[in-house]
């Protein structure tokens, strides 16, 4: 690559921060071969060298060849311990990553994530919490991560006391719910069914991403308790009247929830659809066709409404059960 010929071109070939770098970097492109080829060269590895060429072996789904080279590793601190867990984790393997936990001689706050966030994303979110309350048995003081985990598991399974215990704790250590965090508060408490809870943290966070906003709306959309909940909430209208454009998923819920009327000569612009309320909602896709009848005299949408647009292999499972 360009990028590697500029580095021996410069003299840096031999640094042990830059060959480093470029394993890494071989590996996160897939390019495992280049990867061992820039290892097998340096003069001198350490335990990053190793971890990087594992991770290559990783990013390519080679679980055997990042097995063959963990195994060989003369480097085996903390971070070696941490990088096994990962990539059992990753491999879906959270047996062979608890072993590797209890074996380990000590463990960090990463140790402890690494192990809550394997579970987490496999959806075994009770196991997940149990691993929290294990580490908080043991005193370690959770991170951010952490706590983004935690509360991404409590949304999952409703459970709204564990989750506002975490909202508690991040009030008396002073951490601010915003960003990852605050983004996993309003999901936790929309998901809950608590939307004043979750809109007192929308309110109060500086900076409001896709993520935040798509909770918020798909809080109220499921939890609103009225037709059309998003659609008639002033914040997500002023979203959306600013060009923020909601997710696939997001824009489906939104538009279930709203009643249509007629849009002029039966098309609708890239930006513009009318409720029954008065209210525009924007930020729906251009010729969306949202004419489906209701039955009740109105027109509704329920699959049209930035749905079909969406191809085969992206219509998720919760989109197939918002739509039915």
């Amino acid at each position: 690559m360009e990028l590697h010929c500029r580095v021996l071109k410069f003299g840096y070939g031999t640094d042990q921060y830059v060959q480093n770098a470029l394993v890494s970097m071989y590996g996160m492109l897939g390019r495992v071969r280049d990867a061992r080829m820039v290892f097998d060269e340096m003069p001198v590895t350490n335990a990053v060298s190793w971890n990087a060429l594992v991770g290559a072996h990783g990013a390519v789904w080679d679980s055997q060849g990042a097995e063959r080279v963990s195994k060989d590793t003369p480097y085996r601190n903390i971070s070696w311990w941490n990088a096994e867990i990962v990539r059992n984790a990753r491999a879906g393997d959270m047996e062979e990553a608890v072993r590797v936990f209890r074996e380990m001689p000590d463990r960090d706050a990463v140790s402890w994530n690494s192990l809550i966030g394997g579970y987490a994303k496999l959806r075994r979110y009770m196991r997940a919490l149990e691993i929290f309350q294990e580490m908080q048995n043991h005193g370690v003081k959770p991170t951010e991560l952490t706590l983004v985990s935690v509360l991404g598991a409590c949304a999952e399974i409703g459970e709204l006391e564990l989750g506002k215990g975490v909202h508690s704790y991040l009030d008396s250590a002073g951490i601010a719910a915003d960003g990852y965090v605050g983004n996993a508060l309003v999901d936790m408490y929309a998901k809950c069914g608590r939307l004043e809870l979750a809109r007192q943290v929308f309110e109060s966070m500086s900076t409001k991403d896709i993520t935040c906003w798509n909770a918020m709306i798909v809080g109220l959309s499921v939890h609103g308790g009225r037709p059309g909940g998003a659609a008639r909430d002033p914040s997500c209208i002023d979203a959306l009247g600013r060009g923020f454009d909601a997710n696939h998923d997001t824009r489906l819920l939104y538009c279930k929830g709203s009643r249509l009327v007629e849009v002029d000569e039966g098309e609708l612009s890239s930006r513009d659809l009318v409720v029954s309320d008065g209210l525009t909602v924007l930020g729906v896709p251009k010729d969306v066709d949202c004419s489906a009848e209701s039955g009740t005299g109105g027109q509704e949408t329920a699959g049209p409404c930035g749905f079909y647009e969406v191809p085969m292999t992206d219509k998720s499972g919760y989109i197939w059960i918002h739509v039915l």
